[in-house]
């Protein structure tokens, strides 16, 4: 006879973290795919994902929580942005398409949409990071990197930016 105290604990868990994560996780997702119906889609995958994996993840604390549920959101959209359908699609987007610009000043919307248009694996690094406050350590775990790699490219995608500012484009 099934458990139903298990499976409500996990609903409730899970419910738990739609409630505290889906806005950040959401934001990411628009990031990454440009796209926001993709980003929907892919947000409702990594709860699946989630769901599934519940019942082997042992959080020790919030951030390590968040961090998971990013790592399994990042993965999510490269599976996406992998698919030959994806790769033949023109994905134009503006920032207003990925996060509600309604708080950002002039200034804090142009430097979003220059990290927009970095490298992807530029633009990861940068968003987890001032976007998603988490730490070295926690973006190395979730883009599966060691912690220099994740230092340099955090470097090099500042350095872009700086080059961005001063020429108008930006170059890998």
């Amino acid at each position: 006879m099934p458990d139903h105290s298990v499976a409500r604990s996990r609903d409730e868990k899970l419910n738990n973290m739609v409630d505290l994560y889906s806005t950040p996780l959401l934001r990411m997702c628009y990031v990454l795919l440009k796209d926001a119906s993709l980003a929907e889609d892919a947000l409702q995958d990594t709860f699946i994902k989630a769901y599934k994996s519940l019942g082997t993840f042992q959080p020790k604390d919030d951030t390590s929580e968040k961090s998971w549920l990013m790592k399994i959101a990042v993965n999510t959209c490269r599976d996406y942005r992998r698919s030959a359908w994806l790769r033949k699609v023109d994905r134009r987007y503006s920032v207003e398409e990925i996060i509600d610009s309604q708080n950002l000043s002039n200034e804090q919307e142009s430097l979003l949409e220059d990290v927009l248009e970095l490298p992807q694996k530029y633009r990861e690094v940068l968003i987890l990071h001032y976007y998603q406050d988490m730490d070295i350590e926690q973006i190395c775990l979730i883009i599966n990197e060691r912690s220099a790699t994740v230092y340099k490219r955090i470097q090099r995608a500042r350095q872009m930016l700086r080059v961005q500012l001063e020429r108008g484009d930006l170059d890998e």
